[in-house]
């Protein structure tokens, strides 16, 4: 067996780095905020909206090093802001991205950009001059290879638009709201190739539209709410070619309803809180086949629900917070076969998991214990592991992981070390590795990245002999033994100090999630022999 000097001279020799997160770029020098926002993924690099604080709050580029993190342009000369006045909304269509920015000559516009700042220009001045074209908080769809968004252009009131990358193909769909009145198009939605969404006309109030993309298939796709009320149709998505979403019929309250497309194929499908009152369904997502969304019965809450596009077949899934209390599930994701989610009950606002029945829908862990919320969100998968935002009560909010067990749901890093919180949010993988943004006591609100689990070879890595390996490693926990011959394997697992954590494993799969991040010392007895192997747990 190996001494504990030659295991501790193993982890002297160890190079691999545990601080596996770090703060991609450091874009405003010191504690100063860069506050990065509204990304986009286009050819393998990512684009998104930071203040350096010299040029303000602009359009910045990376390939996912320090050194390829960069300005792309300064659209607004000097350190006034393009895109602090309303979000940028940058989407990708055709190989191009477009965005909503902001320049003392133009006013708020629509651009578009190849990826090079020459290639970064404003597409169309839409209201001419130094007058806003578009609103505070604009729309943007991609459909048929198409954008369609809306816009003011400074005669017609804000109205639909379309572009197809061009300045000249850059026109209004059609003036629904005649003359300088706006119809507001909002909630624009893609069903299969037919644009949806919502729009205001002085006799319908806001209700329900579609669109080929043509001025005469710009069309009422149904009255809901009957008159000048408006049902403030929102939410669409689509379900097995049907769109669900919430409208108020005037009559029944913002209930849940659905349509085919056609004026007779759109319905309620089940008026959720009984009388005029609101279920205010939401938050829509699919597990195995199910339509599950959030609801109000009036009696137990805002509670998780789920339907089959009938009124008999739309119900309560679980009364999480037991009663009147609103357990207000959100943040869904869908995750080894089930959603992760926060909720609250009379323990707070915590992590949950439904595998869509009620005995199946419970609280997956208590982080932060007894009544007080933990607050999990912002969920991203890398490597098949769920990483998420939270409070345990000890960090403030941190960055957390899980595998969907209770044992493996834990602290991935303390990123602003103490009682304080870096608030990871804005989760997103891109390539092979998790992006956020997080917040510690150098450098201030920035862009970090957490690099993927390699799989790496050498003496002190994964690669025992011809025959023996470990991986992958580092990992966030669990490492596999695996062997090309036959044979019994036998491990010892051993901590920095030498102290022996695990003895006489016989499983292949070791299991250290539960001891925390750091190196530890695998020694396994194989039929070609008995090995030592330095593994990183991150």
């Amino acid at each position: 067996m190996r001494s504990k000097f030659t295991l501790l001279s193993l982890a002297f020799a160890a190079t691999i780095s545990l601080k596996a997160q770090v703060v991609l770029k450091d874009i405003n020098s010191g504690i100063s905020p860069s506050n990065p926002s509204s990304f986009a993924v286009l050819n393998n690099n990512l684009y998104f909206a930071a203040n350096d604080g010299v040029a303000g709050k602009e359009l910045w580029k990376s390939d996912g090093t320090t050194a390829g993190t960069a300005l792309l342009k300064d659209l607004n000369p000097g350190a006034v802001h393009s895109m602090s006045m309303n979000p940028p909304f940058l989407t990708v269509l055709n190989n191009t991205l477009f965005f909503s920015a902001f320049t003392a000559t133009n006013g708020q516009e629509l651009w578009s950009s190849d990826g090079t700042a020459a290639g970064t220009t404003l597409l169309k001045d839409i209201n001419t001059g130094t007058a806003t074209a578009l609103p505070l908080y604009p729309y943007f769809k991609a459909m048929n290879g198409t954008l369609f968004f809306n816009a003011d252009d400074g005669t017609n009131g804000n109205e639909l638009w379309k572009t197809d990358g061009s300045a000249a193909g850059t026109i209004m769909v059609k003036d629904i709201n005649t003359g300088t009145l706006s119809s507001s198009p909002g909630e624009l939605y893609n069903f299969n190739g037919t644009l949806l969404f919502n729009a205001i006309t002085p006799a319908l109030s806001d209700e329900l539209w579609k669109s080929d993309g043509t001025t005469g298939g710009t069309v009422l796709l149904k009255d809901i709410a009957t008159g000048t009320v408006g049902s403030g149709a929102y939410g669409f998505f689509n379900f097995n070619g049907t769109v669900f979403f919430s409208a108020d019929n005037g009559v029944n309250g913002s209930e849940l309803w659905k349509t085919d497309g056609t004026t007779g194929g759109t319905t309620m499908v089940k008026d959720i809180n009984t009388g005029a009152a609101s279920s205010g369904p939401t938050s829509f997502v699919v597990l195995n086949n199910e339509l599950f969304f959030v609801a109000s019965d009036g009696v137990n809450g805002i509670e998780l629900w789920k339907t089959d596009g009938t009124a008999g077949g739309t119900v309560l899934v679980k009364d999480i917070f037991a009663g009147s209390g609103n357990g207000q599930p959100n943040a869904f994701v869908v995750y080894h076969n089930a959603l992760i989610f926060s909720a609250a009950d009379a323990n707070g606002r915590e992590l949950w998991k439904s595998d869509g029945t009620a005995a199946g829908t419970i609280q997956l862990k208590d982080i932060y214990p007894g009544s007080s919320s933990s607050y999990p969100g912002s969920f991203a998968v890398l490597n098949d592991t769920l990483f998420f935002g939270a409070n345990n009560n000890t960090n403030g909010i941190e960055l957390w992981r899980t595998d969907g067990t209770v044992a493996n749901t834990v602290m991935h890093a303390d990123l602003y070390a103490g009682a304080i919180g870096a608030y990871p949010n804005n989760l997103f993988v891109m390539g092979n590795d998790l992006y956020f943004v997080a917040t510690d006591i150098t450098a201030g609100n920035e862009l970090w990245k957490k690099k993927s689990n390699p799989f790496i070879t050498g003496i002190n890595t994964t690669t025992l002999n011809r025959d023996l390996k470990v991986y992958p490693n580092p990992s966030t926990g669990k490492f596999k033994i695996e062997q090309e011959n036959t044979g019994t394997i036998n491990t010892n697992v051993f901590d920095m100090t030498g102290k022996k954590i695990l003895e006489n494993q016989s499983s292949n799969m070791i299991d250290l999630s539960a001891f925390g991040s750091g190196i530890y010392f695998m020694q396994i007895t194989a039929n070609t022999g008995t090995y030592s192997v330095k593994v990183v747990v991150e």
